[in-house]
């Protein structure tokens, strides 16, 4: 197994994810993206969505479909394409989880159904997973032969031979 990446290394890649990721990201007001920080170890990379922008998250990895149980008996406002705001109360007939026939057949037999108040859920975005490979690939393509030798010299173990040192390199630039 190949050594892990040193340090400073890392983070320059973390620092290039987090820009990529800022860039990518969808935006309404810019926050949740401009508030992305960089995460960095030994052999680690990535990037952290502090707390009060954990719906970056959901963006990112997407969500299931789910009924909005939260919903009975309250009144939501609605606002419609028009801009007109209409009022609509989830309870009764259109309590949250119940179905609702839209279509019949000939004979009455049901043909759909809908799910009232059910939240389709969301395809992830990926942004933040295609940000850190972005940056890797870049980190990996970008390396000149001074670059190289400086990394052998920081990874290699103590005492090993420059022959074991390429070895372990060449192992771990295969891993990326």
């Amino acid at each position: 197994m190949a050594d892990p990446i040193p340090d400073d290394i890392a983070q320059k890649i973390a620092q290039r994810a987090v820009t990529i990721a800022a860039a990518r990201a969808p935006k309404r007001s810019g926050k949740g993206a401009s508030n992305l920080m960089p995460s960095y170890g030994a052999g680690n990379v990535g990037i952290t969505v502090p707390k009060e922008y954990g719906y970056m998250l959901a963006l990112d990895r997407g969500y299931k479909p789910y009924v909005m149980y939260n919903l009975a008996g309250k009144t939501i406002p609605i606002r419609n394409s028009n801009g007109v705001i209409s009022f609509r109360t989830a309870s009764g007939p259109s309590a949250p989880g119940r179905r609702k026939i839209i279509n019949r057949d000939l004979s009455g037999n049901i043909i759909a159904t809908k799910i009232m108040w059910k939240n389709p859920g969301m395809e992830g975005l990926h942004f933040a997973e295609y940000s850190i490979l972005q940056a890797v690939i870049e980190w990996k393509t970008g390396l000149t032969g001074d670059d190289i030798l400086n990394l052998i010299s920081s990874m290699g173990p103590a005492g090993a031979s420059v022959v074991d040192t390429i070895n372990a390199m060449r192992n771990f630039l295969r891993t990326l």
